[in-house]
């Protein structure tokens, strides 16, 4: 079942009408498969779900929440990692503060991937981490720090790719429960970051900060070609003098927003002026 587009517009101005969140520049083939798996999950028609949107709050949260919910892993495509690790990390380890913010961090295993990877390179008391993302649950996952082991089968896999010693990071950063199936984020780390519930399309400041390296992966994608180059505006003023945005290797920068920044391996473009 897929949905037609008058359908769509449907919802989403239905959406629009009854809250602050817009998703008129969502990519029409990413909310199409979204709002049919939320039609199809919560057995409701297309009448229902917008009546119930308009009366129902608690419910339109949900919708959203089904609509922004990303999937991360920690240290997802390894080779993105070590090319950090060689070609970006030189550019920021002697400066005495350094600020890496991830938006649409979902549920934070970007975010600690980071983490350790500065602590493995003795600069992780010079940062400041920034997380932000539309969706409050998952902001408060990140917060806590606690993810099903089975859920990240890639775990072992990708942690052996980036470090020599994947058994000693482990011990040191995580806390494995294999009884509970949890892998949780030690104590240390978890107080470090400041998370912000923010809405990407709407560009709006959370902090006066600017920022050494902006992560934003997989979100981009979600998006329609004029809301991306917004936002690659929007990041290009918000980065530091040779700073870095690190997007999703199926991301790209087109057209004129591409000319304020060089692009490296894997994804990553660091600011030209």
């Amino acid at each position: 079942m897929t949905l037609d587009p008058k359908t769509v517009e449907r919802i989403i101005t239905s959406i629009k009408n009854n809250s602050n969140y817009d998703f008129s520049n969502y990519s029409r083939k990413s909310l199409n498969r979204r709002l049919t798996r939320i039609i199809t999950e919560y057995k409701i028609t297309v009448n229902e779900l917008c009546i119930k949107l308009q009366n129902n709050k608690d419910f339109l949260e949900k919708v959203v929440k089904d609509i922004t919910v990303n999937t991360t892993e920690f240290f997802r495509d390894p080779d993105l990692w070590n090319f950090i690790k060689k070609s970006v990390l030189p550019y920021i380890k002697h400066k005495k503060n350094i600020n890496i913010w991830h938006a649409g961090c979902s549920n934070g295993q970007e975010l600690y991937s980071m983490m350790i990877l500065l602590a493995e390179n003795n600069i992780l008391d010079n940062a400041n981490f920034y997380g932000s993302d539309l969706n409050t649950d998952i902001i408060q996952k990140a917060k806590n720090g606690k993810y099903k082991l089975f859920l990240n089968e890639t775990f072992n896999e990708n942690l052996s790719k980036v470090f020599d010693n994947s058994d000693k990071i482990k011990s040191k950063y995580f806390d494995i429960n294999f009884s509970k199936d949890i892998v949780s984020i030690k104590p240390n780390l978890l107080k470090k970051p400041k998370y912000f519930i923010h809405d990407l399309v709407k560009q709006t400041d959370f902090t006066d900060k600017k920022f050494d390296i902006i992560f934003c992966r997989n979100v981009l994608i979600y998006f329609d070609l004029n809301l991306q180059n917004k936002i690659f505006r929007y990041f290009y003023e918000k980065i530091n003098k040779n700073g870095f945005l690190i997007i999703g290797l199926h991301e790209a920068i087109f057209g004129k927003e591409l000319k304020l920044f060089n692009q490296l391996k894997y994804q990553v473009y660091k600011k030209i002026k």
